[in-house]
């Protein structure tokens, strides 16, 4: 057990600590993004089909071809293919807030139903520095 600050309510709670969340959201803290995007943004264009999405994914994934991963509108679901889009799995993203917690639970879960955290544990970084090195998110 952890005492975690929750951006929520603005208090501290004794919570287990996930290991894998705790990366992810530390990586994520790295990351200097315009007001403009939303944090799940950070997620889009680490597996995605943001723009910068195909500089990033070759830096952590071995084969980038093989995960797709959609967000069409606010609308309709997220979807994610693990087998280069022969088959989609619906991945719904709560999207009436988008705080950093939110973000960062939300690709731990996707990442894991994918196979991929162990993977962004190893190469993750990677990816986030080169995000961090060009300000990838820094603008709009």
């Amino acid at each position: 057990m952890a005492l975690v600050y929750n951006e929520s309510t603005g208090e501290f709670e004794e919570r287990r600590v996930n290991p894998d969340v705790e990366f992810i959201k530390n990586q994520f803290k790295r990351i200097e993004k315009n007001k403009f995007f939303w944090y799940i943004t950070i997620t889009n264009t680490l597996i995605g089909n943001a723009s910068l999405a195909k500089s990033v994914k070759p830096l952590w994934l071995d084969n980038p071809q093989k995960y797709i991963f959609k967000t069409q509108n606010l609308k309709q679901p997220h979807r994610y293919s693990i087998d280069g889009g022969i088959t989609f799995t619906d991945f719904p993203y709560d999207t009436a807030t988008d705080s950093l917690e939110n973000a960062v639970e939300y690709t731990y879960r996707l990442f894991s139903a994918m196979g991929l955290m162990t993977l962004f544990r190893e190469k993750g970084k990677i990816a986030i520095d080169y995000m961090v090195d060009n300000e990838c998110l820094k603008y709009h």
